[in-house]
């Protein structure tokens, strides 16, 4: 006996096809699609997201986390992998656990695989490795000639800023008693100038000289008669060192969005964060449904915006080819996409680089589809440890240039939202034909006109918004016990939300199990 079966979807931006109310939700599963792990991780290790416990069966926070715990536990008992970390704040405010964990026996291949379909993991990925996007240069080169170029003095005549207005550093930490920073550095609610994630303390200290120099660009003090001046010369900068050595683990970086969004909802006045750094991986196809991506939107979910690096390889982030590391040689990105920086959002910025001509800065990534704007970050001078001032090139460098146009439009609206804020910068970019078809607003960073333009009223970006999807096969008959895969295509490839929901009309007939866009079904009776 045979049994026709029509696919239904519901798309979660309400493009639908009809009226399917009285249908029932397949169960969500993680599926491993056995392919090679590309990009940089972590041997043995894995980051897995669940489902996590009920808020409400969980009412005060350390019940809430050893109901986190346990959870956890009970999956990586059940892989034979120990639990390193939970991040609550993210598991709090999204609805989903973040695990980390790790084996000493099983490879991350292993531990990918032995998570499909067990019950309750909605995710899991790589502990991937991420870097700074700089491009060292000579310390004796360079000028402030950034400022002038996004039109910063004349937003100074508007505001300077407000050092109660927060910016939260993810990087290497920042040398917080730079003369030309010490004024500008924030307190935390518990009174510390931030987090050293990696180190377990409330010592952020910069491990290298990044940080420092992106936390100049957005906030060295202004009008000291000592060295630079930041896009805003008061503002509250919040150091996060996430960094081993040159790497930043995916593990570390999450603990470092855990604890700003953590600070968040405690009620400090976070309005931006800088995420100078990144490292390819194979394409991300459900973010809302990854370890990394959950923590991301778990924070643009929460009004943060993040700003971040489109990164240094050179690439047309739509077809990567590689690049010639001077040390490793030949590095193959065919079929890889760059992280954070493709990651889109609600409040997601990434940034590409300009030279002070205005041309693309020769290192920088692009795309019309992952890369918003473009900022000055060839030859940027700015604040490093030890009382020093250096320039350097980078995407990092151009980064910051928004993420200080974030905080200072805050404080001179600070009664406008994330995404108002985020359009006061995408409508109000400065045209430059050099970067047509390599930005999607083509253009670069106006903070003047940002600053001054009318208060936008908050749309979805109309560069990620979703036109389409599409099911294959349409139709098919199966047997009953039969089994059958279906796969879902969202249009355009980079829409901010992938999420579909599939649901059956009668479970007893067919139903299923769902992983992102992939849905298996069987056939149970006749229908």
């Amino acid at each position: 006996m045979k049994k026709r079966l029509v696919a239904t979807l519901v798309f979660a931006l309400l493009l639908c096809a009809g009226t399917v109310l009285a249908d029932t939700p397949l169960r969500s599963v993680y599926s491993f699609n056995g392919g090679p792990i590309l990009g940089e991780y972590v041997e043995g290790d894995v980051l897995v997201l669940l489902e996590a416990p009920s808020k409400t069966g969980a009412a005060d926070s350390a019940t809430f986390e050893a109901a986190l715990s346990t959870s956890a536990h009970a999956v990586a008992s059940s892989i034979g992998a120990r639990v390193i970390q939970t991040y609550g704040a993210i598991a709090a405010a999204s609805g989903k656990s973040i695990v980390y964990m790790k084996s000493d026996e099983k490879s991350t291949q292993e531990l990918l695989a032995s998570l499909d379909g067990v019950p309750g993991v909605l995710g899991a990925s790589p502990n991937h490795i991420s870097h700074t996007m700089l491009v060292p240069n000579d310390p004796s080169y360079g000028e402030l000639w950034g400022m002038p170029f996004i039109s910063a003095p004349s937003a100074w005549d508007i505001t300077t800023g407000n050092r109660n207005t927060f910016v939260a550093v993810i990087d290497t930490g920042v040398d917080y008693n730079h003369p030309d920073l010490a004024a500008n550095m924030g307190n935390d609610m518990d009174g510390n100038v931030g987090r050293d994630v990696v180190a377990g303390n409330n010592f952020p200290m910069d491990t290298d000289e990044h940080g420092t120099h992106v936390s100049g660009t957005i906030g060295a003090v202004g009008n000291n008669a000592t060295g630079v001046v930041g896009v805003n010369w008061n503002v509250g900068i919040l150091a996060v060192q996430v960094f081993t050595g040159e790497s930043a683990y995916d593990n570390d970086v999450i603990a470092g969005l855990n604890y700003v969004l953590g600070q968040k909802n405690r009620g400090l006045n976070i309005r931006a964060v800088n995420m100078s750094i990144g490292g390819w991986r194979s394409p991300i196809l459900n973010p809302a449904a990854d370890p990394y991506g959950s923590a991301i939107k778990a924070l643009s979910d929460a009004g943060i915006i993040i700003v971040i690096a489109a990164g240094n390889e050179g690439q047309d982030i739509d077809n990567p080819t590689g690049y010639m590391h001077p040390t490793l040689g030949w590095i193959d990105l065919r079929g890889q996409l760059c992280y954070p920086a493709c990651f889109q959002f609600d409040n997601t910025i990434t940034v590409a680089s300009i030279t002070s001509t205005g041309a693309r800065s020769s290192f920088s990534n692009y795309s019309p589809n992952y890369v918003h704007l473009a900022a000055p970050g060839s030859g940027i001078l700015s604040t490093t440890p030890a009382n020093t001032y250096s320039s350097f090139n980078g995407t990092s460098m151009a980064t910051p240039h928004v993420t200080g146009a974030v905080a200072l439009i805050a404080a001179a609206h600070p009664l406008e939202n994330a995404a108002q804020i985020k359009a006061r910068i995408l409508n109000n970019v400065a045209p430059n034909a050099n970067l047509n078809g390599l930005v999607a607003r083509n253009g670069h960073l106006n903070v003047n006109a940002a600053i001054r333009g009318v208060a936008p009223t908050p749309t979805p970006d109309p560069d990620v918004r979703v036109t389409g999807v599409t099911v294959a096969p349409t139709s098919l008959n199966l047997a009953i016990g039969q089994n059958f895969t279906l796969n879902a295509t969202v249009i355009p490839a980079n829409a901010a939300d992938k999420t579909v929901t599939w649901t059956t009309s009668n479970a007893a007939v067919v139903d299923g199990t769902v992983s992102g866009l992939t849905a298996t079904v069987t056939a149970y009776s006749a229908g």
